[in-house]
């Protein structure tokens, strides 16, 4: 089937091989290139859709095809149809493999289907082949690796057919993986296999073609069982069966308030992921904080459709945050012994203390009763417990400068014109160019639509509805521009947008080209943006995604943009003081020149009074005029000029500058 498919002239010197000194190439899809499968099946795909649209039930791997119908007539049409479209689009029919007569037991990818008995077997040549081989290498007390992996191969293929393979094969995997790793992985090595390989051989030779059969359609059983998790004695109840019984060991105390919670399995289950086997013991079964304060809320007469707004207060990625939070807290609880729904000042103070993270004491916050009048995260013993951890172990800055944005602009720069680049390489410029421009978050890049979208010469400006990490209730929705940059086409974020946006117009339902075709998240964006980096040359090991924010307004800066322009793309409302503002939103670039700020305190909640910049190559110092600072748009236009102070009182106020 394979050789259905013709080759694109321009490639047949791609597919060339040389055999008795003479050099031949392909001219049709071959056999072994790794890429054929996949090509054949997508080929195929358009075929098999139109087909089931007929109501036609096809089953195909490959070229192997099987059609399933309910009457011998029925099947009969159906064939001649599939096989009329077939050679109709140029494919050859092996007819002397095919099996054109409807049949009710059929051999299909190796294996029989019994569409009377419902069950999948081996061919009798196939089975007799299995057990010769398990039987000749069972007296073998040795072998090469490579004659092990032919009949462990043998044996996997089975599986389908003879449901217990998977049991007997262990012992020969191991036996392999071990000489393999001993022979550096020449399969020519020697392999003395050990008694258990030895046995699960002769199994198959005993046993195989009594096990040969499995049911394809498993009749499906629904059972319940309850259990009591009273301290009284013992209960189970199963489809109407009950049984009871008094304990006669002491129980423990209860570790959590409702008896449902504090029941743990304790067995061994299969693990069909990982082939063995695991423990539910060591498992926490934390119960779901959604369903704690749903339950809290309802016992304080919160109607739960009210409860369920109550609920949505919280924001997904905060909301995942809490409940990992929770189910820490919950499972170092069952490791204490303790009630993690009646936790007390002492508890906290624990899980805290071992924790020593902050995000659980705001999802403990939230969950726990108020101790001594006061919520677990505003207790004064609380705030000063993480106020001795935040001494011990100060938070660092991820970035403490960034990369050059020269260099990712000349990389960008390489990637045009527009017109020859391909969807993935437009993809990376355009996300690149619009995070370089806006300074936002990949979350806001990601929630801007095109649907709000405004388009015209001077640039193109969005409208984020969505919720976002800054949003509050009663603020505008965001403004995202993009303003037209004529001087470079090849870096203009305006036109190269546009450019992608009519692109991508005729495919568009998302913007992901990769399966499984989801709408693209605010973690592929900023995955987006670092492979950029990348390629770029910027060393991604230490730089992420998040890192274009720093960059482009610290690029900004340094080249005399107006320090409220600059960070107003941020949209940090929340903080007033641009002298605040200049410490979070700038870093220094790497080969440019450092923008320093120094105060006697550098409290943010302070007064920077007497704050020095050096900016532009010229060193400032800020004058104090008001609580906050009354600074004009134009920021170096606020303050004054160190040489030109003289010996005025401002002066003094000075503590140093640090140069480039």
């Amino acid at each position: 089937a394979y050789f259905s498919i013709p080759i694109h002239a321009d490639h047949y010197k791609y597919l060339r091989f040389e055999w008795n000194s003479t050099l031949f190439e392909f001219i049709c899809l071959p056999f072994g290139l790794s890429s054929a499968p996949r090509v054949f099946t997508k080929v195929l795909k358009p075929f098999v859709a139109s087909i089931r649209n007929k109501g036609i039930r096809l089953v195909i791997y490959l070229d192997d095809m099987a059609i399933i119908s309910s009457s011998r007539e029925l099947s009969s049409q159906e064939a001649a149809i599939v096989v009329q479209i077939l050679e109709s689009l140029g494919f050859i029919i092996n007819r002397e493999k095919s099996v054109l007569i409807p049949s009710q037991k059929i051999v299909f990818l190796g294996y029989v289907i019994d569409s009377v008995a419902m069950t999948v077997s081996l061919p009798e040549e196939k089975l007799n082949k299995l057990k010769e081989q398990t039987l000749s290498l069972s007296r073998k007390p040795q072998c090469s690796i490579r004659e092990l992996a032919h009949v462990i191969g043998l044996i996997v293929s089975s599986f389908p057919a003879i449901k217990p393979a998977r049991l007997y094969y262990r012992d020969l995997e191991v036996c392999k993986l071990a000489a393999l790793s001993s022979s550096d992985g020449d399969y020519n090595a020697i392999v003395y296999l050990s008694q258990l390989a030895r046995d699960s051989l002769r199994w198959f030779v005993v046993n195989s073609h009594l096990y040969n059969g499995t049911r394809i359609s498993k009749p499906s059983k629904v059972m319940t069982m309850t259990t009591d998790a009273s301290h009284l004695g013992w209960g189970v109840v199963c489809d109407g069966v009950s049984s009871s019984g008094l304990t006669l060991v002491p129980t423990a105390p209860p570790i959590i308030g409702p008896a449902s919670y504090s029941s743990t399995p304790v067995g061994r289950a299969p693990n069909s992921a990982s082939g063995g086997f695991s423990s539910p013991s060591q498992r926490c079964n934390a119960p779901s904080r959604v369903a704690c304060i749903r339950d809290n809320l309802q016992v304080r007469g919160i109607s739960p459709r009210a409860a369920s707004y109550v609920l949505k207060s919280w924001r997904p990625g905060r909301e995942k945050q809490y409940s990992a939070a929770w189910k820490c807290f919950c499972c170092w609880c069952d490791r204490k012994q303790r009630d993690p729904l009646q936790a007390d000042l002492g508890t906290v103070c624990d899980f805290l203390t071992e924790q020593f993270e902050d995000s659980k004491k705001s999802a403990l916050s939230s969950m726990l009763l108020p101790v001594d009048g006061y919520s677990v995260g505003e207790h004064p013993i609380i705030a000063r417990l993480l106020k001795g951890m935040f001494h011990i172990c100060p938070p660092e800055p991820r970035y403490s400068f960034t990369w050059d944005v020269n260099v990712l602009l000349t990389f960008l720069e390489s990637w045009f014109p527009l017109s020859v680049l391909e969807l993935k390489q437009l993809t990376l410029k355009t996300a690149a160019l619009v995070a370089l421009v806006s300074a936002q978050r990949s979350q806001t890049l990601s929630a801007l639509s095109i649907d709000f979208m405004n388009s015209t010469a001077t640039g193109t400006q969005f409208v984020v509805n969505s919720l976002l990490k800054s949003s509050r209730p009663g603020k505008s929705s965001l403004m995202v521009s993009l303003p037209a940059f004529p001087e470079n086409e090849k870096l203009c974020a305006h036109s190269t947008l546009l450019h992608y946006v009519a692109r991508t117009a005729s495919i568009r339902q998302s913007l992901n080209s990769s399966q499984p075709y989801k709408v693209v998240s605010s973690a592929t964006l900023a995955r987006w943006l670092k492979v950029v980096l990348s390629l770029a040359g910027i060393d991604t090991s230490i730089f992420k995604g998040h890192s274009f924010r720093g960059a482009s307004t610290s690029k900004a800066v340094s080249l005399g943009v107006p320090l409220d322009n600059a960070v107003i793309s941020h949209k940090y409302c929340s903080v007033q003081d641009p002298c605040t503002r200049l410490i979070f939103h700038t870093r220094t670039q790497t080969n440019s020149k450092e923008l320093h700020l120094f105060s006697k305190k550098h409290n943010r909640k302070s007064s920077l009074a007497g704050a020095s910049i050096e900016f532009t190559g010229k060193t400032f110092v800020l004058a104090k005029a008001s609580s906050p600072w009354a600074m004009s748009p134009g920021f170096p236009d606020s303050a004054l000029p160190i040489n030109e102070l003289g010996n005025s009182g401002a002066a003094s106020s000075v503590i140093g500058v640090i140069g480039s």
